[in-house]
């Protein structure tokens, strides 16, 4: 073949892989729009909102939601964009029975005590502009510690919903650092009294744990690559959860396995997609 038209066809292929990619990126982060379709009461609503991590953003979730767009088990209604300063940006309307929100920050690296103020911000413009009663939590990594301080904080708020189930895939209960990646795993022991040693976040929990709501459910999802960590989040750090919450609350483990075990990969896995359908889901079909 002519060199300089196999060069081209090249250029033309990675172009339209760029295209393509791109597009997806930018589908990742908007809504699934069908305006034929009829607005559901909100006392009929169940929106469950997905919280990326540490650095996170619209791939994050964007393509869990996707499939389980495609999977029929609710729509992507609305994408909340969080400002710097705390604003909202919210694209789209609540108009299915259960709808789910994907919440981008634009400060992608802000502390867990931002995220959780500013998922309480959320939660207020859900009741005020829905009349929203109840809603679910998916968080990845530390948007799952930011969900936790959250309903800590947040269990008697009367200007907000109530969260009926909680997610967390891959969180760092029990880390010194919960935001970037550490050279070392932080690995702190798990015995049958808990853990051997905590940090400041697992004893500020230890404190708060009162606070949860009380008919809570709970779900904690962890990696591991048969090294007891997932590549970033060590199984006892996630699970480490299981000694605050002991007699509060409806609460469930599960461990994944296998490549898509890893930090990044755990929303990707199947086994990951396939519980929170059975968690939050499949008593309504």
């Amino acid at each position: 073949m002519n060199k300089r038209l196999l060069k081209m066809g090249l250029l033309g292929l990675g172009a339209g892989a760029s295209f393509i990619v791109g597009n997806k990126f930018r589908r990742y982060g908007h809504v699934s729009i069908d305006a034929s379709d009829p607005i559901v009461p909100s006392d009929k609503m169940i929106p469950t909102l997905f919280i990326h991590g540490y650095g996170g953003n619209r791939l994050s979730f964007g393509p869990m939601i996707s499939r389980f767009e495609r999977d029929g088990y609710g729509r992507k209604d609305m994408v909340i964009i969080v400002d710097i300063d705390g604003s909202l940006h919210v694209e789209g309307q609540l108009r299915s029975a259960q709808p789910f929100i994907q919440i981008l920050f634009k400060n992608d690296i802000a502390s867990v005590e931002k995220q959780s103020a500013w998922l309480y911000h959320i939660m207020q413009f859900l009741f005020g502009a829905y009349g929203i009663k109840q809603v679910d939590f998916v968080g990845h990594s530390m948007g799952g510690v930011s969900i936790l301080r959250y309903l800590t904080e947040c269990r008697d708020a009367l200007d907000a919903p109530v969260v009926a189930h909680a997610i967390s895939i891959g969180a760092p209960y029990n880390d010194h650092n919960v935001a970037q990646t550490t050279p070392q795993i932080e690995d702190l022991l798990l015995t049958d009294a808990g853990p051997i040693e905590t940090t400041p976040l697992y004893r500020y929990f230890e404190k708060t744990m009162r606070h949860l709501p009380k008919n809570l459910q709970f779900l904690n999802i962890a990696g591991d690559l048969k090294d007891g960590n997932d590549g970033a989040v060590s199984v006892n750090s996630a699970l480490s959860l299981r000694y605050l919450v002991q007699n509060q609350l409806n609460y469930h483990e599960l461990i994944v396995s296998g490549r898509k075990a890893a930090h990044r990969l755990l929303h990707e896995n199947q086994r990951v997609d396939d519980s929170i359908y059975t968690f939050l889901w499949k008593k309504h079909k």
